[in-house]
């Protein structure tokens, strides 16, 4: 069920990812996108911000542009929040990291409710927002008789921090979870959400896991952008192993650490993102090349991942894991976990591994085998390649039609 051309548009995307332009293209094309409330945007960056004495004015064109594909459509952009979010975060990391995702999240929700205020409601109103950005939305959108739909871009977070912290107890370490006060919004959100949008069947059964309806929980896995990550023209001489993450703990850093003592001197590792300390600790004297890299910018990875001969992920609990694609897109061969969401698209064994979660030995293993056998290496690289070609932005956008089709649109009725 599509609207005709004549219909009112139903659906108001409220979103602060950059890469939630793909959500609001794909329901314009539809038919279905009435209004589309944003963070600043720069899909088409300007030289004039490379020009002496015009950086601003080039700087200020790159944040404002409107994605062309959205032509004509009412557009918002979520300018204070962006400015306010970004300095409190600084503030408030000092009194802890669920003190400033509290605040930040709570500044988006805010933002993006006042966006949609107004007269400017079309009937069978949708407001589809991102999961931790719109507890305060979605209770105001259901008391004006909107339909919600949450986009979920994580797992369920008790059953997530369940299995990461028993995990990591086993290791010794402790690990944090997340502060009550965020799992108390996020559960908040999911609870006066029609439709639960999940980012990976990974995702969804954590869902159900957690007791969920199964008619409301659909999964839609993410998509990738072919053509900014290509593989390299040539590949690198030393073998060369590529870990990306900002949660070092749950994203399994100690257990590559550990499958690491096994691989030939000559190799290298490279690790972007943020380090914990125990894993600091564990890197003197591993044996083998590491290059720390600290957090790395979302333009500089499609050069990092030309760096690598794999990527490895061998996470303890990842929603989806949007490197892996972005890696085998760029020709990378991947070694992750199989607890990764993206390893819905992972063929074991021919263009990458999928080990079970903990198994420090078996990820050793892969990871030597590629070591070793160059060959393998680029067999693997062409059919990471070709999965990514299916798995791209556009396939994304005709899952998300098709669940509006087949799950949201009938409740409008």
């Amino acid at each position: 069920m599509i609207p005709d051309q004549g219909a009112e548009r139903p659906v108001d995307v409220v979103a602060h990812l950059p890469y939630y332009v793909h959500t609001a293209v794909a329901l314009h094309r539809a038919g279905l996108l009435h209004r589309f409330v944003s963070a600043p945007m720069s899909p088409h960056p300007s030289p004039l911000a490379r020009v002496p004495g015009l950086g601003g004015l080039g700087g200020y064109y790159n944040r404002t542009r409107v994605d062309p594909r959205l032509a004509g459509v009412p557009m918002r952009r979520m300018w204070a929040a962006q400015t306010v979010a970004l300095t409190a975060q600084r503030l408030a990391m000092r009194t802890g990291r669920g003190t400033a995702l509290a605040l930040r999240s709570a500044l988006w929700d805010r933002a993006g409710r006042l966006h949609l205020r107004g007269p400017s409601r079309p009937e069978s109103w949708i407001v589809h927002g991102l999961s931790g950005i719109m507890a305060g939305t979605a209770a105001w959108a259901r008391r004006r008789g909107a339909l919600v739909v949450c986009d979920v871009r994580a797992a369920h977070p008790r059953a997530m921090h369940r299995h990461v912290t028993e995990v990591l107890r086993r290791r010794g370490v402790r690990y944090e979870p997340p502060d009550a006060g965020i799992v108390g919004r996020m559960e908040r959100e999911f609870g006066l959400s029609d439709v639960l949008v999940c980012n990976s069947e990974y995702t969804r059964r954590s869902f159900l896991a957690e007791g969920f309806d199964p008619a409301r929980v659909v999964a839609v896995p993410l998509g990738c952008d072919v053509e900014r990550f290509r593989p390299a023209d040539r590949r690198p001489e030393q073998f060369t192993v590529l870990f990306v993450g900002r949660d070092s703990y749950r994203k399994g850093l100690l257990d590559l650490l550990e499958a690491a003592r096994a691989l030939p001197r000559g190799t290298r590792l490279l690790v972007a993102g943020e380090i914990d300390s125990t894993s600091r600790g564990v890197l003197v004297g591993l044996g083998i090349e590491v290059e720390v890299l600290g957090g790395v910018g979302a333009d500089e990875m499609a050069v990092l991942y030309h760096r690598a001969s794999v990527l490895a992920l061998p996470s303890l609990s990842e929603a989806f894991g949007m490197v892996v694609l972005e890696a085998m897109a760029s020709g990378v061969p991947v070694v992750i976990s199989d607890q990764v969401g993206a390893g819905d698209v992972v063929t074991d064994g021919v263009d990458g591994f999928v080990v079970p979660v903990g198994d420090t030995e078996a990820l050793a293993e892969r990871l030597l085998a590629l070591s070793r056998d160059r060959v393998l290496v680029e067999a693997m690289s062409r059919h990471a390649r070709r999965a990514a070609e299916g798995n791209t932005w556009d396939h994304y956008g005709e899952r998300l039609v098709q669940a509006y089709r087949e799950v949201v649109l009938p409740l409008t009725r």
